[in-house]
């Protein structure tokens, strides 16, 4: 059985892994038993995606897009925080470019929408096992810094989640020409593992065909052992990892206005999480 615990962190391991790849730096990510934040750098979270609204829209909508592939129903509560966030940002970004006009407004904010989850989940599900092994992480350590985030990140494999080549081409396609964040390697190896995973099912039936045509008993084209860690039970049972937390390269010389600025974070990420307990 999945814990809140569990499903917090995969949450806030998709936002984190959304918000790098879309342009958004992280500075810390922290979760309890209950709640969890991304604090990014600046005041929102899209104030680094200029007019590209649904790049902001995919970094808010990761988390519940992450909980959905793993296998987990979204938590209502923080599931409105983020949508009413994407809606916000959906509608400012529309009115500002086209003010005059309360319908076209309308849908262009819809469309961004779009965009935005189609790109969100297609960046998560071409990272996969960075998304879990970032969770895995959190889950363990609690609090990890942008640094900390990105060492974890580097160090897991792609992984990607096996999708139909149908639901890859439609996300592409809604996604637009936001797709092209996603690394072109990264995409052509999900795409591969697609085409190999719907070769095997094509193979399999014409086995059973042509095993039913001359009443033989049913045969099976050899499959290798799934690797897919998307499962609430794979979560229950994490691979193991290091003992220690994931450490960022050592930097020469300090920088006291920096060292002051994680500790002011800290004390607001741990002011935050001790609210939403209360």
């Amino acid at each position: 059985m999945t814990t809140d615990y569990e499903a917090t962190a995969v949450h806030e391991a998709g936002h984190a892994l959304v918000s790098i790849r879309v342009g958004i730096p992280i500075r810390m990510v922290a979760i309890d038993q209950r709640a969890g934040v991304v604090h990014t750098q600046g005041d929102e979270w899209v104030s680094s995606v200029g007019d590209r609204p649904a790049l902001g829209i995919a970094a808010l909508a990761a988390g519940r897009v992450a909980e959905r592939l793993v296998g987990l129903e979204p938590d209502p509560a923080a599931g409105d925080e983020d949508l009413a966030k994407i809606g916000r940002v959906a509608a400012l970004a529309a009115h500002r470019r086209l003010p005059t006009s309360q319908t076209l407004a309308e849908a262009e904010a819809l469309a961004s929408i779009d965009r935005g989850m189609a790109l969100a989940e297609l960046l998560l599900r071409v990272e996969w096992g960075r998304v879990l092994t970032l969770a895995r992480w959190l889950r363990e350590c609690t609090t990890l810094s942008g640094a900390q985030v990105a060492v974890a990140l580097e160090s897991a494999p792609l992984a990607p989640l096996p999708t139909p080549s149908a639901r890859i081409d439609e996300l592409v396609r809604a996604a637009g020409e936001d797709a092209a964040l996603v690394p072109k390697a990264a995409l052509a190896a999900m795409v591969r593992a697609a085409a190999r995973a719907e070769l095997e099912v094509q193979i399999g039936q014409v086995l059973a065909e042509a095993a039913a045509s001359v009443g033989m008993p049913r045969l099976t084209a050899p499959r290798q052992a799934s690797t897919r860690p998307s499962s609430p039970a794979a979560l229950s049972r994490p691979a193991p990892i290091h003992a220690e937390c994931p450490q960022p390269p050592l930097h020469r010389g300090r920088d006291p206005e920096r060292e002051r600025q994680d500790e002011r974070d800290l004390i607001r990420i741990a002011s935050l999480l001790w609210g939403h307990a209360a």
